[in-house]
């Protein structure tokens, strides 16, 4: 075997494939349906599609078709990915999210400022603490005192906010 270049996956299912090519089989009802909730939503009547199922049943390359169906029409995408490889590592498939959302890199020397000239001065300014204790960057702040409950509970509660907050600019899936 011979290393040829990286690759960064964001998950097993899009190691898999580099162009992208998402074979359904049998799946394509529930696309369909999809597709007409897309609909709704792009059109201003949001909601939410819970897809369920056990393992390799097909979850993944629906959500992936949907997605290479809807963002043609320029929408906003939003993926996050559990791993049993994190399972001790609190909020980090909601890290991976923010950071990317935010377009910063918490390991970045500069990462602080960057956070914080990302979310400005407007209706987050005051989540700086929490986001960056999320993201595992370091600064003089301190998150938010109090029972780890009660932080755990804002960070959800911010964490949901920005990501309704994205969604006013654009439809997001």
């Amino acid at each position: 075997y011979e290393v040829l270049r990286s690759w960064t996956a964001s998950s097993r299912l899009f190691s898999t494939s580099q162009d992208g090519d998402v074979h359904l089989v049998g799946r394509e009802r529930e696309l369909e349906d999809l597709l007409k909730l897309w609909d709704r939503a792009a059109s201003g009547s949001g909601g939410i599609a819970w897809i369920t199922g056990h393992g390799g049943v097909g979850k993944s390359r629906l959500v992936r078709a949907l997605r290479g169906s809807v963002t043609e029409g320029g929408c906003c995408t939003v993926q996050c990915q559990g791993s049993a490889y994190h399972r001790h590592t609190a909020f980090h498939a909601a890290a991976e999210l923010l950071a990317h959302g935010l377009g910063i890199d918490p390991a970045a020397g500069d990462a602080a400022e960057a956070l914080r000239s990302k979310i400005g001065d407007g209706p987050f300014a005051s989540a700086f603490p929490l986001f960056a204790s999320v993201l595992s960057i370091p600064t003089d702040v301190l998150a938010a005192p109090g029972p780890s409950e009660v932080v755990r509970e804002r960070t959800l509660e911010l964490l949901a906010q920005w990501l309704i907050e994205r969604s006013t600019k654009a439809p997001t899936l």
